[in-house]
């Protein structure tokens, strides 16, 4: 076979360049950003770079102070499902990654990218988090690096949460954000070291609470507190779930008349929280792992194209202490399928929509029915569980 096929490729450095030069305007408009990254652009590949992952704008600022390193990434799968977001990694060479179940493929292909001397990023939390703290390492992280064998660096980005939540539908707001980074580990450290130990290190190297950052500072929004109903969804007044509703800077229940106030400093302002934070543990705390979930719910599933389709199918879920169990149809086909959820471990999730689930090397999306804003739910049942 021809070794420059086998050779895993760097992202096109004209593509990538071009998008940088754009994207680096974009950010100097929107946050002034800080960057602390001296010794990150001093990266001689194959190395591992590990960032915290508080929004979907991380890549982007990543990529702007790593240049003129051209990193490879690890992403989730669905964006290479996406018919649009997709066509846009190719020319980067991303690669895609089942999250929250083994994933050989994706193994190899880091191991082919560390041959070629790539720097490689991961985000070992495996998901985007909904509240802007951080969130367990995805397991095997530490084993992982031990089988790279090469320098680990960490990042942590502060304020893009702020400036994009995962939950917000009014854009993104104009405020502050800074990125800094440094070695976490030299390649030799590694081999002395068990990976519980190294998944410690990097948990204490990559701790975040963009509640905690930037306090008091504004993040210009016209409407702040749009979509923060898609994770806080319980009534801390009457306990009802679901009735939580939102107008540009106000949420209140529908069921009990109860309001509160989000202004673009993120103070909440209200009965019994002061932020989304305490609200959003409360929610999780309240949860009784013993009753478990379950809901009707729609599927949606990547075609023969490999693009996701919405309409793929339908069913029934439900979720306990043990296992998750699906049993409807996709494709016109009866399926139906259990998975551990000690095996599971994690739901991503997109707020207010559907939470992902792969079963048998397949990615599958869960559409709660008849109100998707459910999915919340389950997303903080498993974590209760796995904490």
């Amino acid at each position: 076979m021809d070794k420059k096929k086998e050779e895993f490729k760097k992202p096109n450095a004209f593509v990538y360049n071009l998008i940088a030069f754009f994207v680096r305007i974009y950010l100097w408009f929107k946050f002034r950003p800080e960057y602390k990254t001296d010794e990150l652009k001093k990266i001689d590949g194959p190395a591992v770079i590990l960032c915290s992952h508080t929004s979907n704008l991380d890549f982007l600022l990543l990529a702007v102070a790593l240049l003129p390193v051209r990193p490879t990434y690890i992403m989730s799968n669905h964006f290479f499902v996406h018919p649009k977001i997709g066509k846009l990694l190719r020319p980067l060479h991303a690669i895609p990654k089942k999250m929250f179940c083994a994933d050989v493929n994706a193994i190899r292909q880091i191991m082919r990218a560390r041959k070629a001397g790539n720097v490689i990023v991961m985000f070992p939390e495996g998901r985007l988090s909904c509240c802007g703290h951080t969130l367990q390492l995805a397991e095997g992280t530490g084993q992982l690096l031990k089988k790279l064998g090469v320098d680990v660096y960490w990042v942590v980005e502060n304020g893009l949460y702020k400036a994009l939540p995962k939950w917000g539908k009014a854009g993104v707001r104009k405020g502050p954000a800074s990125i800094e980074g440094g070695r976490l580990f030299a390649a030799e450290d590694l081999s002395s070291m068990t990976a519980e130990e190294i998944e410690i290190k990097i948990e204490d190297a990559i701790r975040h609470d963009d509640e905690k950052v930037f306090v008091g500072e504004t993040y210009k929004c016209s409407k702040p507190a749009l979509g923060v109903e898609g994770i806080l969804y319980k009534c801390p007044v009457c306990g009802e779930e679901f009735k939580m509703k939102t107008d540009a800077r106000t949420l209140h229940c529908e069921a009990c008349g109860s309001i509160w106030e989000l202004n673009e400093k993120y103070e909440l302002s209200g009965q019994k929280f002061a932020s989304i934070n305490e609200w959003f543990d409360w929610e999780q705390d309240q949860i009784d792992l013993d009753k478990g979930l379950e809901c009707d719910c729609l599927l949606a599933t990547p075609g023969p194209d490999g693009i996701n389709d919405r309409n793929a199918g339908k069913g029934h879920i439900t979720i306990n202490r043990e296992t998750i169990h699906f049993s409807g149809e996709c494709w016109g086909e009866p399926l139906e399928f259990t998975e551990k959820t000690g095996f599971i471990r994690s739901f991503p999730a997109t707020v207010g929509d559907h939470f992902d689930i792969y079963s048998n090397r397949i990615m599958y999306n869960i559409i709660p029915q008849p109100d998707p804003s459910e999915c919340i739910k389950w997303v903080q049942y498993l974590d209760k569980l796995n904490q």
